[in-house]
């Protein structure tokens, strides 16, 4: 990190209010090449990065393990499993 810096400081500081700013359609896989390369390049030399989005692909992941619409939305599964616990 702190050579990507050093070397592009502006740069850096850039592309990481980008990544951060893009993040859930970066692990979404809605965004563009060149923006897809963008978050990619700077989450491999920025750890805060690189963290975030491994936990927003974690919580992603297990939002897709709800039971949800055939559709496969999150949100009703969310609601049913919310609904469930009046039952306890």
């Amino acid at each position: 990190m702190m050579r990507a810096m050093f070397l592009h400081p502006l740069g850096f500081w850039r592309d990481h209010r980008f990544a951060k700013t893009h993040a859930s359609t970066f692990v979404d896989g809605e965004l563009s090449g060149p923006d897809k390369g963008r978050v990619a390049r700077h989450a491999h030399v920025c750890p805060k990065c690189h963290a975030m989005l491994e936990s927003l692909r974690a919580v992603v992941q297990g939002l897709g393990t709800l039971c949800g619409a055939p559709d496969g939305r999150v949100a009703d599964g969310v609601l049913d499993a919310l609904r469930g616990c009046d039952d306890h």
